[in-house]
């Protein structure tokens, strides 16, 4: 049953009634079809929540001075919504996000933000298909050093070309080092393929802006 927070202000209600789930997200209020459960055990959730629990129990450790640092760190880089505002600054989100796929693949972690700024996007990221095979390419980047980077792949697989899909519902696809130039990704049908990508500093954790290409296979 949704939960009406206030009776003058229906599109505040939470929770779920008839075929609905009302919610509220980053600063928009959200309608939409009523899902049921999904798979909440598979190796790759479970290898998430243990990074992340990981990483909470490392927040908890740091001390004021390393908390103070890394809300500043927030605030002085701010995240844009999927809404199109700015995220508001929290330094523990901050700490996690940046450790979290440093952490996952080198077992370490900051305790300090970064001193480095964010490199710069994928340039010149596009996609083609190969026979029944998804593949993507992008440019060399001298500000990009290949031994420390990484590209971050998310994807929408098979959809209408009518469709525009949001980045927030895509699904991790792939993580090539960045020195490769190219991902022989997976086998696709029929269908239009958007890929979002996104440049990884493995060393310190940073994250570039997204990038997007997608692909019709007929």
């Amino acid at each position: 049953m949704a939960r009406v927070i206030d009776p003058l202000r229906s599109s505040a209600a939470r929770g779920s009634v008839g075929g609905l789930t009302y919610n509220y997200s980053e600063g928009a209020h959200i309608v939409k079809t009523r899902s049921g459960p999904g798979i909440y055990n598979s190796p790759n959730q479970i290898g998430a929540r243990a990074v992340t629990h990981y990483l909470n129990s490392r927040w908890a450790i740091l001390t004021d001075a390393q908390r103070a640092a890394w809300n500043q760190f927030a605030i002085d880089h701010p995240v844009p919504s999927w809404t199109g505002g700015i995220k508001p600054p929290n330094g523990h989100n901050a700490f996690v996000k940046c450790n979290w796929w440093k952490y996952k693949n080198w077992s370490t972690y900051n305790a300090s933000p970064p001193d480095w700024t964010p490199p710069p996007a994928p340039t010149n990221f596009r996609l083609q298909h190969s026979s029944s095979h998804l593949v993507a390419y992008w440019d060399t980047d001298p500000k990009v050093p290949p031994g420390s980077s990484e590209l971050l792949l998310w994807w929408v697989p098979a959809h209408p070309a009518t469709r525009v899909p949001n980045q927030k519902f895509a699904v991790f696809l792939f993580n090539p080092w960045w020195s490769g130039l190219s991902y022989w990704g997976p086998v696709i049908t029929t269908g239009r393929y958007t890929v979002w990508a996104q440049i990884h500093r493995t060393s310190l954790g940073l994250r570039s802006t997204f990038v997007k290409s997608y692909v019709d296979f007929p």
